[in-house]
């Protein structure tokens, strides 16, 4: 057992060594305003560290922020103070919030999944060519992932050790991981509400209602930022693109966004084998149903492994039902504006469904896997 145990972690720190390489040689893939976010970021942590407020000071009258909540900019503002003009450093952030996921995720899903099948899954996660692009950015998907991660870590360590006496000291911790994730992304509401549902839904109702005024109090100081801006509960950006629609175009735009997600873009977040050279020569050669087939069979297995995983509902469940709910429906309202990065948060949960089928008594494919590694 304890040789296992050491195999397992020597396997561990060999991936995040090996995803630090990957990572350090694809480090200057993308130059900062690549998405125009990251730019976005550095100029309102310029203003933070420079004491002028939350502010786009790149403008010239200097307006308050009105779409982006401030919790990537606050991590990054030491850095701006102490390195100015070295994005360098900055990127780095990102990358190290990054590696400090894999460590998390590997607890996370430990739980779960036996040896070789959890350095397996890592290993997907920790060479996926989307998470590893974006890591050497600065852009917030690395800290959210990070954030959202050590919530859930949090969450199921306190909810196995509810019962001892230092149980409350991981409650507190789990709220305010959850609540520095909604700073970072707005979508992080996704994470408060399955929080709370499933603390209702468990009849823990005493912690529900402490959870609750932990977001409450935690989130008013960004209320006050948001109603100074012209927004209210959300930030005036979110708000007029999610609720000056009519209610139809917001269901066709919806329906949009589930085509462009569901047509290939969630199987190639997790086996990228639908870029547009691979499309262009199965074109070319008539046989472009191949790439349907296996998008359809890579969501098939995805929804194969979440049935399977839903016999004890579980916080991840919940939580990716509505992250993806909050993606299509309000966050990502625009036709078209579906993109790939959207789903690098909830990527490794996707490789955890997706490979269910082939570990455990239930799994489908786990015999077939057995025979091969016997």
């Amino acid at each position: 057992m304890r040789q296992n145990y050491l195999y397992s972690r020597l396997v561990l720190v060999a991936l995040i060594f090996a995803s630090a390489v990957i990572g350090l040689l694809r480090f200057d893939s993308f130059q900062v305003g690549a998405f125009s976010d990251d730019a976005h970021y550095i100029v309102l942590a310029e203003s933070l560290a420079s004491g002028k407020g939350y502010r786009l000071i790149n403008y010239p009258n200097a307006p308050r922020e009105w779409a982006f909540p401030p919790g990537w900019p606050i991590l990054l503002s030491p850095l701006v103070a102490l390195f100015p003009g070295n994005y360098e450093t900055l990127k780095f952030l990102s990358f190290v919030l990054w590696l400090a996921s894999i460590p998390l995720l590997y607890r996370l899903f430990a739980n779960r999944i036996e040896t070789p099948y959890l350095e397996i899954l890592i290993a997907l996660i920790a060479f996926n060519p989307g998470i590893l692009g974006i890591s050497g950015m600065v852009m917030s998907e690395a800290a959210y992932l990070f954030f959202s991660v050590l919530t859930l870590y949090l969450f199921e360590e306190w909810d196995r050790h509810r019962a001892k006496a230092k149980s409350w000291l991981f409650l507190v911790a789990f709220a305010a991981a959850a609540l520095y994730s909604q700073l970072i992304r707005t979508v992080g509401l996704s994470i408060l509400l399955a929080l709370v549902v499933y603390l209702l839904y468990s009849r823990r109702f005493c912690q529900a209602g402490i959870v609750t005024v932990i977001f409450v109090l935690g989130m008013l100081p960004q209320f006050w930022l948001n109603s100074q801006s012209g927004g209210s509960l959300i930030s005036s950006g979110y708000q007029s693109q999610v609720f000056n629609d009519s209610v139809s175009t917001k269901l066709q735009q919806i329906w949009t966004n589930v085509q462009a997600y569901f047509n290939e873009m969630i199987a190639n977040s997790l086996i990228p084998i639908f870029g547009p050279n691979i499309s262009s020569a199965l074109d070319r050669l008539g046989i472009e149903i191949v790439s349907s087939l296996t998008n359809a069979f890579i969501l098939l297995l995805i929804a194969i492994g979440l049935v399977l995983s839903s016999k004890r509902l579980q916080i991840s469940e919940l939580y990716l039902f509505f992250y993806f709910l909050g993606v299509l429906a309000f966050w990502n309202p625009a036709v078209g504006s579906a993109q790939g990065r959207f789903l690098i948060p909830i990527i490794p949960l996707l490789y955890l469904y997706f490979s269910r089928v082939f570990y455990g008594r239930c799994g489908p494919f786990s015999r077939t896997i057995s025979v091969l590694s016997w």
